[in-house]
């Protein structure tokens, strides 16, 4: 093979690009639901008050959301930074926690038992302790190091204030959403204060209305990671200009406070919405 076919070869070769992944573990997801939410329809089975679907439909929704955000950002970056190792490593890592989470919930919602909390036996243990521990902080890591990216890269696509927003929306979200997520972990519960009747909950979400729920926080604090995004893009489009990232630091403010706030809050037995 001569110079020319060695360099033609090369060329060919399909560059490796972290959003197209990530795109595709969001699409993913996106497919799994409806056929998640049928099952719950057509399931009547309970697990602790809650149709035992509810909680893979509710992650699947909510992994969608997220590696959606990951793919965007990511798209965003340099070529640079896009073929870098630090998105080539967490790529693969994520993806690989993803399908093990969604499908470790999927197998105990079919056998009518707990994926979360659940240290019933040895197995269930390492399952909980080791197995969904180890992806859950690889999955918000992915977002930390995307968020890492978006600061370090300065070719990035990505206005002043939408920057900002992603830095500190995915920096921010990781970090509370861990600290929350280990505090739940630790209680093996998300309620805090007396046991609660799980008929008296938000719909949809699940939260309970009389004691402190510590999955509210934790909603709050993950989706810092569009929230802040998106709230810097939207200054970038109607006022581009740089002095806005003064708002997207207010409004981060705000956001965490609340979050910190409403974890406090939960920690005293007391429900977001008492009703």
């Amino acid at each position: 093979m001569n110079f020319v076919e060695k360099t033609h070869v090369r060329s060919t070769v399909k560059p490796f690009y972290p959003d197209r992944f990530w795109l595709a573990g969001a699409a993913l997801m996106a497919a799994l639901a409806p056929f998640t939410l049928a099952a719950l329809l057509i399931d009547t089975r309970l697990l602790d008050g809650a149709n035992v679907w509810a909680k893979p439909l509710k992650f699947q929704v909510s992994f969608a959301v997220h590696f959606a955000t990951l793919a965007v950002v990511s798209a965003r970056l340099s070529e640079a930074w896009r073929r870098g190792w630090l998105l080539s490593v967490l790529v693969p890592l994520s993806l690989i926690s993803l399908f093990v989470e969604i499908g470790y919930m999927m197998l105990q919602a079919a056998r009518q038992e707990a994926s979360h909390f659940n240290v019933s036996t040895s197995l269930h243990a390492f399952m909980y302790y080791g197995v969904m521990a180890t992806g859950a902080v690889l999955i918000v890591a992915a977002a930390a190091g995307v968020g890492w990216a978006a600061w370090r890269d300065r070719e990035a696509a990505l206005g002043p204030a939408t920057r900002l927003g992603v830095v500190v929306g995915l920096i921010g979200g990781s970090v509370l959403t861990l600290i929350f997520a280990g505090f739940m972990s630790q209680n093996l519960s998300h309620q805090f204060g007396s046991p609660a009747d799980p008929s008296m909950a938000l719909p949809i979400t699940g939260w309970s209305t009389e004691t402190g729920d510590l999955r509210t926080s934790h909603f709050f604090a993950t989706h810092a990671m569009q929230v802040l995004p998106l709230f810097g893009m939207l200054l970038d489009r109607l006022w581009p200009q740089s002095s806005t990232r003064r708002f997207v630091v207010f409004a981060s403010a705000i956001w965490f406070a609340l979050s910190v706030a409403i974890f406090v809050q939960a920690l005293a037995g007391r429900p977001f919405l008492a009703l």
